[in-house]
């Protein structure tokens, strides 16, 4: 999956790599495919703290992250 920003902005994006390697750092793709399973509460300790970290660090991916908790306490 390709993001606009993604495509301005590639080289500072982390690769993508399996969410079962514990030690990698996660990108963008993988932050937005597993976005939900985080909002609802459904990730493993490791990878949950992982994925916090890229948001932290990712303005694209916060935006997102802040969209979708905000229309998930609307509904």
């Amino acid at each position: 999956m390709t993001h606009d920003h993604e495509s301005q902005h590639g080289s500072q994006h982390e690769s993508h790599r399996s969410s079962h390697d514990a030690a990698h750092p996660v990108g963008c793709d993988e932050a937005l495919e597993k976005l939900f399973d985080f909002l609802d509460g459904e990730l493993d300790e490791s990878f949950e703290a992982r994925l916090r970290a890229h948001v932290g660090r990712c303005g694209h991916c916060t935006d997102v992250a802040d969209f979708e908790r905000r229309f998930l306490e609307v509904l």
